[in-house]
């Protein structure tokens, strides 16, 4: 049985797609005890549809599968664009829960871009089996996420990332992750936990430290698989895991890596990460700061004017770049992030 909870429980048919712009909703407090239940706070479901200047913040959701901040589970190419969800927690209330993501659960053939997610996600309160956590999407198939970042802290069990808990042709391009990723299991990763088949990963970093109390752990990635991945930066504070494989940017890889990097002598299990200058390697190139635009992989990135027209740029503020974006009305930095490390 399925079970769509939210402001509104289904948006769009295949029968008639749906348009819902600037909707914002505050101090969602709900929890739904169904194993298969889509739960968020503005839709459980959206298939077919736009989404468009809409949130949800202040909230603290709690359900078995699929939940999210905004929406529980989207679908059927749909558009979720300029949309946040901000200091938002999320729950399991089911033993095996799988798909919780800080904006979306799970999510099948969509498109994000111009969106982020700030809050929590605690899956181990009711469980110690749940998978698929990720600070912006639990669980993606077939899907573009672009031009966005997450800042979600998160505590579950296989499968967690700061941005994706786990994907597949999967394409993820201008994006970070700044929240601490911990999990019990393994796949874990500051920005996806784990990847396969067909993913496409450029010009995107985490800095949040990364703990697995079991296997496939990285400082961006955990276990990625016949994928691509470049130009791209872990920059986390620590990695700490029990098992092998781990690596300063990937964990485990069968993919196709180039031109990464990772932070200069960037502990793993309190040991610093040994020099390095192949940035075709599960631990890239040393890298020892992030305000640098001149020095590689930086200086492939598209910073201060938006040169290919895609509406958006990178700007450094703080300590590392952050995002700037045109909705429609000209450019203004991507949610509150001060760049701070």
């Amino acid at each position: 049985m399925h079970i769509y909870q939210g402001l509104f429980n289904t948006i769009g048919s295949s029968d008639s797609s749906a348009i819902v712009k600037n909707l914002g909703i505050s101090g969602v407090n709900m929890t739904v005890g169904y194993g298969d239940g889509q739960v968020a706070g503005l839709a459980g479901r959206v298939q077919y549809a736009t989404i468009q200047n809409c949130y949800v913040i202040n909230s603290t959701i709690a359900g078995g599968s699929a939940v999210g901040g905004l929406i529980g589970l989207a679908t059927d190419n749909s558009t979720i664009k300029n949309c946040y969800a901000s200091n938002v927690t999320l729950k399991t209330a089911s033993p095996s829960g799988s798909g919780f993501g800080g904006l979306i659960g799970n999510i099948s053939s969509c498109t994000i871009e111009f969106c982020y997610s700030t809050g929590s996600i605690d899956t181990l309160i009711a469980s110690t089996n749940t998978s698929n956590a990720g600070g912006l999407i639990g669980y993606s198939i077939g899907t573009t996420v672009k031009n966005s970042y997450s800042s979600v802290s998160i505590n579950s069990s296989s499968s967690s990332g700061g941005l994706i808990g786990n994907m597949g042709s999967t394409t993820i391009n201008n994006c970070y992750a700044t929240g601490n990723v911990t999990s019990n299991a393994g796949t874990t990763g500051g920005l996806v936990g784990q990847a396969y088949s067909s993913c496409t990963i450029t010009n995107c970093y985490s800095t949040g430290a990364v703990k697995s109390n079991s296997s496939n752990t990285g400082g961006l990635i955990g276990q990625y698989d016949a994928s691509t991945l470049s130009n791209s930066i872990a920059f986390g504070t620590s990695i700490i895991n029990v098992g092998t494989p781990v690596g300063r940017v990937v964990g485990a890889s069968t993919s196709t890596l180039s031109n990464n990097y990772g932070k200069t002598s960037m502990p793993i299990n309190s040991v610093a990460t040994p020099a390095s200058a192949d940035a075709s390697s599960v631990n890239g190139v040393d890298l020892a700061n992030m305000v640098t635009t001149g020095n590689a992989p930086l200086s492939s990135w598209e910073f201060d004017t938006d040169t290919n027209s895609d509406g958006a740029y990178w700007k450094i503020e703080g300590s590392r770049p952050v995002l700037y974006v045109n909705p429609g009305t000209g450019f203004v930095k991507l949610g509150t992030d001060a760049g701070a490390l």
